[in-house]
């Protein structure tokens, strides 16, 4: 793949394999490098210094302690996600970057990162964030399932749509794993349905993605 800027590093719906070479090459890119993109992208839209400066604080502190936890390169994801979802949303502020960069904080982080939560996340971005954490012990009960995304549905249209950018960035790298099938049936019976009345474009790519990652072709493409 031909050395890219790093601003080509977030998702733009392009070609799948260009995005999910891109998602691979950002696996391990160095992470200040990628959010610092994200800063640019963010206020040359029009994002406030304030918002800006609070951003960073947070990023700042997910280095030393969410970082520390999960390893290097461990909030590529989020930054990731936080470019897609800011794209993609109506609302362009400083909770829909905070939202995503926190939205995994509970269920890679637990208790000992509720601090951050607290401190950079409203009310209302904090039960986002309840919503999206999912019981790990249950998530293979269909019932279960059910109910956890109809609870991420009942907050809106904005936290369905993170949720598919929340997939699809984790699906480009699937071509790597040998996953479950339990996995494309969760897209497929749950998440595909819900996003599809919101956003036909990002539910479709997602579709497409999770029947292409799990073929021989992508898998020996891509490995």
């Amino acid at each position: 793949m031909k050395a890219i800027s790093m601003s080509n590093y977030f998702f733009k719906f392009e070609s799948m394999d260009i995005e999910i070479k891109k998602k691979l090459v950002t696996m391990e890119v160095n992470t200040e490098s990628l959010f610092a993109e994200l800063i640019r992208k963010v206020r040359d839209e029009g994002l406030s210094e304030k918002s800006i400066s609070k951003i960073l604080e947070m990023f700042n502190d997910l280095k030393t302690s969410f970082e520390q936890q999960n390893g290097e390169y461990s909030l590529n994801h989020s930054i990731r996600i936080a470019s897609m979802w800011w794209d993609l949303s109506e609302e362009k502020s400083y909770e829909t970057l905070a939202l995503c960069l926190g939205h995994n904080l509970r269920e890679a982080g637990g208790e000992k990162l509720k601090n951050i939560e607290v401190k950079y996340l409203n009310a209302y971005s904090q039960k986002c964030l309840k919503r999206l954490t999912i019981d790990r012990k249950r998530e293979r009960n269909s019932e279960y399932l059910a109910e956890y995304y109809n609870n991420i549905e009942e907050m809106g249209d904005e936290l369905v749509l993170l949720k598919g950018c929340d997939k699809l960035d984790n699906f480009l790298s699937y071509p790597l794993y040998d996953l479950d099938l339990y996995y494309f049936m969760v897209v497929d019976q749950f998440v595909v349905p819900r996003l599809s009345k919101r956003m036909r474009s990002l539910s479709d790519y997602l579709k497409n993605v999770s029947m292409y990652v799990k073929t021989d072709t992508a898998k020996n493409h891509y490995r």
